[in-house]
């Protein structure tokens, strides 16, 4: 290979040829360009599919908590205007929607008819309460369910016992 690439005419040995060595590399760096395109594009589109998981989680809590659908695109376009990362903190905390409110306000003024849509949006956020129904009983099971670090002895009584009013542990 040395010998190759300090030929010359004197030695009697020809040049090397180069060129397929250049080949190779432009279609080495080719392939390098594409796949990190590839590579960027792929990341781009797995961005938008978790905005979009986001927004339809936001909508079906929105959904839960008790909102109609003209509510619910009212608070995506203030939660859009705002920029805010996780919109379905809005629904959890009123101190939130106040300062998103607040934020897109900033930028867009709203009519008479969209603060009085965002009053009855608020009212219905402060007022809606979790309720649990029959089928959640596994929920509420698996509250009750803690890791406990000290040596608990739990003793069941009967519900007859505790109105009696003579509590009895009975082993």
């Amino acid at each position: 290979m040395l010998a190759l690439l300090a030929a010359n005419a004197y030695l009697g040995i020809d040049d090397a040829n180069l060129q397929h060595i250049y080949w190779f590399l432009v279609a080495f760096g080719v392939l390098a360009i594409s796949l990190l395109v590839f590579r960027v594009i792929g990341l781009i589109i797995a961005a938008r599919r978790e905005q979009k998981a986001s927004w339809n989680t936001y909508r079906q809590l929105a959904k839960t908590r008790g909102l109609n659908s003209a509510q619910i695109e009212f608070l995506v376009f203030i939660a859009r205007q705002a920029q805010v990362k996780r919109p379905p903190k809005i629904l959890g905390s009123i101190q939130l929607l106040d300062k998103v409110v607040q934020k897109s306000q900033e930028q867009y003024v709203f009519t008479e008819k969209q603060l009085i849509l965002i009053d009855s949006i608020r009212k219905k956020l402060v007022t809606s309460k979790v309720r649990w129904s029959a089928n959640s009983s596994e929920e509420r099971r698996q509250l009750e369910r803690t890791r406990c670090s000290w040596n608990a002895r739990m003793v069941h009584m009967p519900r007859r016992c505790c109105r009696q009013g003579n509590a009895q542990i009975h082993r």
